[in-house]
């Protein structure tokens, strides 16, 4: 294993805005620890766009996507290898145009399925841990339905109908951090819902959890039969549903870390969470510490509250090791 700067780093990342904002006192130690990492490795599962383009390409919930510029017929969502946030995304029916290097060309899915006649996607939030011989994943217990501003029409490109990402409801929020909203009062406040409210929710969550399933196979493939350590790792999946309720991944983010932008931004009245009381991401990242991060550091078992085990798959090993 020769990557544990990488691992610090993204470690640093993922929860330094947690500690920073509701518990300052305690991340050197969180940080300083020995007894796990927070990221997997490259050669485990990787960072960008483009090499999970590899991983994903021949899976049935992936759409075709392609690395160059396929010059086909249709709708095409061309993606920044390094973009986040919706930024720098090309809607395109005449992708022969583009000319976009370091990108992901990936097809539009016929017929989404619409929620109040907009187009939606959820953002799923999980982890991924090795601890006591299994590699195990976990499923955070709720997850937000994102919806885009605008009605659906396939034929109207612009990314207020076809792009659901939040950020792009507010002017130059990253800039100002002020909530400065786009569009009317009811389109705001109408812009998420809870996915355990979708009408669709159980067999949307049951397709989810297989492709969790295929998912977690994977990693453990890539992890099976080497030097292991106690790791966790949180994902956000981005899946979309069409109308017969097959889910799509759109992609992963392997560093999805709760910042005070993704509270204020998560401004609906479902946040804060009726069950938790709390804003969506503190408690996600406050949940994962103390249900799955501190049992590492203290040699116990998981005690499970918000997070929901789906998945666990024992690991053969030369050895264990703490450094």
């Amino acid at each position: 294993m020769n990557s544990l700067s990488r691992e610090k780093r993204n470690e640093f990342d993922i929860f330094k805005d947690y500690f920073e904002m509701y518990n300052p006192t305690a991340f050197k130690s969180f940080y300083y620890s020995t007894k796990y990492r927070c990221y997997f490795n490259y050669d485990v599962y990787p960072a960008f766009k483009r090499d999970m383009h590899y991983w994903f390409k021949d899976k049935d919930y992936y759409p075709e996507s392609h690395l160059e510029n396929p010059m086909a017929d249709g709708i095409w969502y061309v993606k920044p290898n390094k973009g986040a946030n919706g930024d720098g995304i090309i809607i395109t029916d005449d992708v022969r145009s583009v000319d976009m290097k370091n990108a992901v060309y990936q097809k539009s899915i016929d017929k989404p399925l619409l929620q109040d006649g907009r187009k939606q996607d959820f953002r799923m939030f999980i982890a991924m841990t090795t601890y006591q011989g299994y590699l195990r994943t976990y499923v955070f217990f709720d997850h937000y339905v994102r919806l885009a501003p605008y009605p659906y029409n396939e034929k109207d490109l612009t990314p207020q109908v076809q792009l659901t990402n939040h950020d792009a409801y507010w002017i130059d929020y990253y800039e100002t951090l002020e909530l400065n909203p786009k569009y009317s009062d009811d389109i705001m406040k109408s812009s998420m819902i809870a996915f355990t409210q979708h009408p669709h929710y159980e067999i949307l969550y049951r397709n989810f959890l297989d492709i969790l399933t295929d998912f977690s196979d994977d990693v453990y493939n890539n992890l099976n039969n080497k030097t292991q350590r106690n790791l966790i790792h949180i994902f956000g999946i981005d899946v979309l549903p069409d109308e017969n309720l097959k889910l799509w991944m759109l992609e992963t983010n392997d560093n999805p870390h709760p910042t005070s932008i993704d509270d204020k931004r998560l401004h609906v009245p479902i946040w804060p969470h009726p069950h938790t009381g709390m804003p969506y991401a503190k408690t996600y990242t406050k949940s994962a510490i103390d249900e799955l991060i501190t049992p590492m550091q203290k040699n116990k078992d998981v005690k499970l509250d918000k997070y929901t085990m789906v998945y666990e798959k024992q690991l053969k090993y030369n050895k264990w090791i703490f450094v």
